[in-house]
């Protein structure tokens, strides 16, 4: 004898049904035709909300999985921050609200019949943001093969993290296990040890943060929470390589007002961090060293006029004062001797961290690059020479539906698109309803990318 359990997910953009044959022990997938997808109407596909307040722009996405099972873009709306983010942090809820509020407006209607936000995701960024590492041991009385259950079991403990009023969890990440207080292992399910240590990646943040964003989803008018994620965390899920996660990589997200790192290792994260420093202070020294307009530094950098002008043999910038007239010759060297400095100052903060930890050896892959400071000219030049590591320049990867005046390609946008796919794979989790070889199909479904995460964040968030 021998039975089928159909299971049906209308929430991912496209029906699927899932069979699951016990005694066969196969799997059948089953997916609505082309022509039929084109004729369901949007009302019953329910996306994934993302949100980004970033120190330059506040961004609004709508995605979920298209037939293939990787992320789609169903809507997306950015608009300035004006000065309502600073260095990663909301200092002026009201004004972001009210943005958020319009680009609300924008992104619904290119969906039409949408009017529900139900599943909200946000980047949490910000030099609140701290990161710990939390242990749990469990003792397998007389040696014996290491289970599920002694897993959940170590996890739990290593998540009893006791913390100071004021400040919050908000995600636990695996690490790594340790066999016998010996062997650093990836995963240990049916191998014999005396004792099973789980170490987890465990971030905090200021409660008021979260707070913050909760009240501001409320008057907008959302029915739920917000899931907070941190910036690096979505940045990775965005941009790296399935060997870069496994092999050990360092991701920087250089952005407008934050510089969010991450070290991950054979899909754990090891180490991350946000210094509040970004492209705004690259232009402030700019400002201040060559006495010019911060906006105009601003728009230098971004435009990436040295290597331009240096493409045209040029080797100063003409630049005339708006209110004098008076007109310089700034040699290009001034520039990129300022720019270096900052860069060299924020890499090697970050370097001397990681060598702190003695985790050099797990950067295999060297570093990726992304986020809008990741394209300003000598950036990739001088983390080379700073971490004397090979260093590649970060491009969200699975991602389809591109928006018109939207290029997901930009790494300015990985973490944006990387917390959609991180979204819409913590949702299929969600949707499973516990069962663990349910969950095994889903992550065979679309692409993962911390295989061992998504068990700790489940074990963790029940």
């Amino acid at each position: 004898m021998h039975f089928s359990l159909y299971i049906f997910r209308f929430c991912t953009g496209n029906f699927q049904k899932w069979r699951y044959i016990a005694d066969d022990k196969y799997f059948i997938f089953d997916f609505i035709t082309e022509k039929e997808r084109k004729n369901m109407a949007y009302g019953s596909r329910t996306p994934v909300t993302a949100i980004e307040f970033g120190t330059d722009k506040i961004c609004v996405l709508h995605g979920c999985r298209d037939e293939s099972g990787n992320a789609e873009v169903l809507a997306f709306a950015a608009a300035p921050s004006e000065g309502s983010v600073r260095k990663g942090s909301i200092v002026d809820p009201v004004k972001a609200g009210k943005i958020l509020g319009d680009l609300l407006e924008r992104a619904d209607s290119m969906i039409p019949g949408h009017n529900e936000h139900r599943f909200v995701y946000y980047l949490l960024n910000g030099s609140s943001i701290a990161s710990h590492r939390g242990r749990g041991s469990v003792v397998l009385h007389g040696g014996g093969t290491v289970t599920e259950e002694h897993i959940q079991d170590a996890l739990e403990k290593a998540n009893g993290l006791s913390l100071p009023n004021g400040v919050t969890q908000f995600s636990s990440y695996d690490s790594f296990f340790i066999l016998d207080n010996q062997s650093r292992v990836k995963d240990p399910i049916g191998q014999i040890a005396g004792t099973l240590e789980s170490v987890l990646h465990i971030l905090t943040t200021d409660s008021k943060q979260i707070d913050t964003v909760n009240q501001i989803l409320e008057n907008n008018g959302f029915e739920y929470e917000g899931i907070p994620v941190f910036n690096g965390v979505a940045s990775a899920f965005g941009v790296l390589r399935q060997e870069e996660r496994e092999q050990g990589v360092l991701l920087i997200d250089f952005g407008q007002g934050a510089c969010d790192y991450l070290l991950i290792c054979a899909d754990g994260i090891y180490h991350s961090g946000v210094l509040p420093v970004g492209v705004s202070h690259v232009a402030n020294d700019l400002a201040i060293g060559l006495d010019l307009p911060y906006d105009f530094c601003l728009k230098f950098l971004s435009e990436n006029r040295i290597s331009k002008l240096r493409e045209n043999g040029t080797n100063f910038l003409e630049y005339t004062a708006s209110v004098t007239g008076k007109k310089r010759r700034i040699p290009l060297d001034s520039f990129e001797k300022i720019i270096e400095l900052r860069f060299r100052e924020i890499f090697s903060i970050i370097k001397q961290g990681i060598v702190k930890k003695k985790l050099i050896p797990c950067m295999t892959r060297g570093i990726v690059l992304c986020g809008g400071g990741a394209m300003l000219d000598g950036i990739q030049k001088e983390a080379s020479q700073v971490f004397e590591f090979p260093v590649r320049i970060g491009e969200p990867i699975g991602i389809t539906g591109v928006q018109t005046g939207f290029s997901n390609a930009m790494p300015c946008y990985a973490a944006i698109l990387g917390l959609l796919k991180h979204a819409l794979d913590d949702e299929a989790i969600q949707e499973t309803g516990g069962l663990t070889w349910v969950r095994n199909i889903i992550s065979s479904v679309g692409e993962t990318v911390f295989g061992k995460i998504k068990r700790a964040k489940k074990v963790l968030e029940q």
